[in-house]
């Protein structure tokens, strides 16, 4: 709104929503704003489409779950998925293929509640617009885990492992990076303010650029 009156004016934006601008929009904008996003946090992924997606997707596993639906919320399952080799290895065993799923009337009821769905739509002649973060995105993503637990946990009283931070690095994002929302351990706790600044401080320390940060030239 004020890019006319003053041209030079540069925008940051930390953890924006997703659902901000069009893709016009927020490519226009790149000249002048930069936004930074955290590893999976939830807040930049957040749209009505991804949110429909992740409905969907959840009632599908629903639908596909073996084993009886009150284990799935115990501490022995999550600390099975906790590791993700064990998890994808045992996944076979938890969940029915995508072309096998038995007849219930669990089932019959999601399809009901999809066609119900669509119909809605259909009647409203709801059109559903792409949202994205604005301007270019710099994407803090994690990129190992500092730890050497045996069973891949991030503590862990057998190993004798405390819990570590794990690395990321920094990266220019594309806006496709932003359409799912991700489940995670940190999907809450990446948007939180002081995580998102010691991790852009680590980063820039590593790029040898110090406090105080309006004394970088950004040259170079």
């Amino acid at each position: 709104m004020l890019r006319r009156k003053y041209p030079d004016l540069k925008g940051l934006c930390f953890s924006p929503p997703g659902c901000v601008f069009s893709r016009k929009t927020a490519d226009e904008c790149k000249e002048f704003i930069t936004s930074y996003a955290l590893n999976t946090d939830l807040v930049p992924r957040l749209c009505l489409e991804s949110l429909e997606n992740l409905r969907n997707e959840v009632l599908l596993l629903i639908n596909r779950i073996k084993i009886p639906k009150h284990y799935v919320v115990t501490p022995a399952f999550f600390s099975t998925i906790g590791n993700i080799n064990v998890a994808k290895e045992s996944s076979g065993e938890v969940l029915h293929g995508l072309n096998s799923i038995p007849s219930s009337e669990f089932g019959k009821q999601l399809n009901d509640f999809k066609k119900a769905q669509e119909t809605r739509k259909e009647k409203r002649g709801i059109f559903q617009v792409q949202m994205f973060p604005p301007g270019d995105v710099v994407y803090l993503h994690k990129t190992s885990d500092d730890r050497n637990c045996l069973h891949g946990l991030l503590s862990c009283t057998t190993c004798g492992v405390v819990q570590k931070q794990p690395i990321y690095s920094a990266r220019w994002a594309q806006y496709d990076d932003f359409q799912e929302i991700l489940i995670g351990q940190s999907m809450l706790t990446d948007h939180f303010p002081q995580n998102v600044c010691h991790e852009l401080e680590r980063i820039a320390a590593s790029f040898g650029i110090d406090f105080p940060y309006n004394d970088y030239s950004g040259n170079g």
